[in-house]
């Protein structure tokens, strides 16, 4: 990855930094979200993290924060394109074997520390916002920026099927009516 200038490395120590609970807010450039870009039509603007190491009440190294971007997709009813916002919140931990023991692995999502111990942060970051992405983008149901708002999007003829329960009305009526 090349060098962006920023206050945290590419990779960076779990412990030490949830050890000084370190906090950060940071602008990230669109150009480190590589694998991102390919996903999408394209990136618009930066990026906007806000991140904070902590160890947690059972000794667990934490890193929880949220990160976000706006991206151009194309919607899957009208093939035009539209922006929307990714909006990633994660909570994770270094400590698997911990976490699995105390059963919190529900609470934390497990990331994995290189030979070096080393946490690849921005390569995180990102899946991070992969995950985001939407399996069928579309415009928000009836926007008018879709092409195709106000169509039915429904297939074939409508078919009317009678109310199960049909049978019990007729009963309870013959059940008040002999009160």
């Amino acid at each position: 990855m090349r060098d962006f200038n920023l206050p945290l490395a590419e990779k960076v120590d779990f412990h030490v930094l949830a050890k000084n609970e370190a906090d950060y807010s940071l602008t990230l450039p669109q150009a480190m979200f590589t694998r991102l870009k390919a996903s999408c039509n394209g990136l618009i603007g930066d990026a906007a993290l806000k991140v904070h190491f902590f160890y947690d009440l059972q000794g667990l190294a934490c890193i929880e924060g949220s990160l976000k971007m706006k991206v151009s997709l194309t919607c899957e009813r009208c093939l035009q394109p539209f922006e929307q916002e990714l909006d990633a919140v994660f909570l994770s931990t270094c400590d698997e074997a911990k976490a699995r023991s105390l059963r919190l692995e529900e609470k934390y999502d497990c990331v994995e520390l290189d030979e070096d111990g080393l946490f690849d942060l921005y390569h995180y970051l990102e899946d991070c916002l992969l995950l985001e992405l939407p399996f069928a983008p579309r415009h928000p149901e009836g926007s008018e920026e879709c092409a195709l708002a106000g169509e039915d999007w429904s297939f074939g003829e409508e078919i009317k099927e009678e109310n199960p329960f049909a049978g019990l009305k007729d009963l309870m009526a013959g059940k008040k009516a002999g009160k």
